[in-house]
């Protein structure tokens, strides 16, 4: 992951007023990790089919993500996956998203990206 995209990432985490959302990008009032990194890269989403896709990103209108990277944002962010992948471990299930959706808070996902964002 580039390094001045997770900085930015991080910042964000860590603002007190974000609601966090679990299993999609966004919900209508939150958003999961992932969902905060596309609105640092400057996206917005819409409701479609009953659920809030990225608006605008390039080749979503093929692939409608609701819980993952579009090709473009991950690109962007210079990241290895469209889930947030690193190495396995039995504690996180080896993504930012199985943490996001299994109780680990922003903060805690903001210090992960800190110690880790070489690998994602």
């Amino acid at each position: 992951m580039k390094e001045k995209v997770a900085k930015k990432w991080i910042k964000d985490l860590r603002k007190p007023k974000n609601k966090q959302a679990k299993k999609a990008l966004f919900d209508g009032t939150g958003y999961c990790c992932l969902g905060r990194l596309c609105v640092v890269a400057g996206y917005s989403f819409y409701k479609y089919k009953g659920k809030y896709v990225v608006k605008g990103a390039p080749g979503e209108i093929d692939r409608r993500e609701s819980q993952v990277l579009p090709p473009a944002i991950q690109q962007w962010a210079g990241m290895n996956s469209k889930n947030g992948a690193f190495a396995y471990d039995m504690q996180t299930q080896g993504c930012l998203a199985y943490m996001n959706d299994h109780g680990s808070s922003f903060t805690d996902i903001a210090d992960f990206i800190e110690k880790n964002w070489k690998g994602l």
